[in-house]
Order: structure tokens, then C-alpha cells, then sequence
């Protein structure tokens, strides 16, 4: 896929991705997975969907879905400062939906920080619905919105 003038690709997160994915984490201000956690859920290769985002070779972006029978949850999705408002979130979020439904996944369910207005507008444009509100969820003390996308076929 051709996107401004580069190429873009979107693959299952490797070893060798790690760093790249920590340094993302790191740019966008949460420090909330380790290593060890990505490594995790690389290795469960049957319940969790861990994907990089590929820009001109370069990583990019990331994304982990962990598939839990016909519902999945979306754990963690973030794009490079750089790379922001360029569509990619989009993208890489439409490739998981599309591997989950290959999957017979029915709904995707995820937490997201109240005051997160760039996320919560892309997952209102993708079809996702807020169902509750966890207080204090995050190490911080800020809320979380837990919302669900309830039919992955419309995605």
C-alpha cells in the first residue's frame, strides 16, 4: 500500500520490534507495558494479535488485540508523534478488525483514557460505543471509558 508518497505495511509484531515499540510508548507518554509484556504476547501466538505498522521500513505504529473466543479486547494502539494524523491509526485498526473477524470475532471491547480526545474521536469514527466508565483506572488516577464496537462486520 502507497500512502503520500511512502509505503506502508502492517505485519505481526517480532522480537526485533521491540525496541522501536518502546521508544512509540515512550514518545506519547506512557510508559504502561515492559519489554517482557510485549514479548508475552508475541509469543501467544493463538490468543493475541500484536502488529506493527510499517512506514517507508521504518515502525511506526503498534497495536495488541487479545482474542478471547467470538470477543477480543483492544490493549494498546499508538502512532509515532511524527507520523499522527496521517490516517495510520486508522489503518492499522482496520487491519486488526479485519484479521478478528477472519477469526469469528463478533466484538471488540477496550478502556481509553477520558481526557484522550484524539482516541476516543477515532474510536467513535470506527464504530465503537461507550458502555461505562472505570474511576482512577489508570496508575495516575485518571478515568477510563470502556467502550465496544458490538459487530466487527460493519467495521
Amino acid at each position: 500500500m502507497v500512502l503520500k508518497q511512502g509505503t506502508l505495511s502492517v505485519r505481526r509484531m517480532v522480537y526485533e520490534d521491540l525496541d522501536a515499540v518502546l521508544v512509540i510508548q515512550g514518545e506519547l507518554g506512557f510508559q504502561e507495558w515492559t519489554q517482557a509484556h510485549f514479548l508475552t504476547e508475541i509469543k501467544n501466538f493463538n490468543d493475541c494479535i500484536p502488529l506493527v505498522l510499517e512506514y517507508d521500513t521504518i515502525v511506526s505504529g503498534y497495536m495488541v488485540l487479545k482474542v478471547m473466543g467470538d470477543e477480543a479486547e483492544l490493549c494498546s494502539i499508538a502512532v509515532r508523534k511524527s507520523k499522527q494524523a496521517m490516517g495510520l491509526a486508522t489503518l492499522l485498526l482496520r487491519q486488526g478488525l479485519e484479521m478478528l473477524w477472519i477469526r469469528g470475532v463478533c466484538q471488540v471491547f477496550l478502556e481509553v483514557r477520558k481526557g484522550n480526545t484524539y482516541a476516543l474521536g477515532l474510536y467513535r469514527k470506527m464504530g465503537f460505543t461507550e458502555v461505562g466508565e472505570r474511576k482512577r483506572y489508570y496508575p495516575d488516577g485518571e478515568d477510563a471509558l470502556v467502550m465496544v464496537m458490538k459487530n466487527v462486520l460493519d467495521a
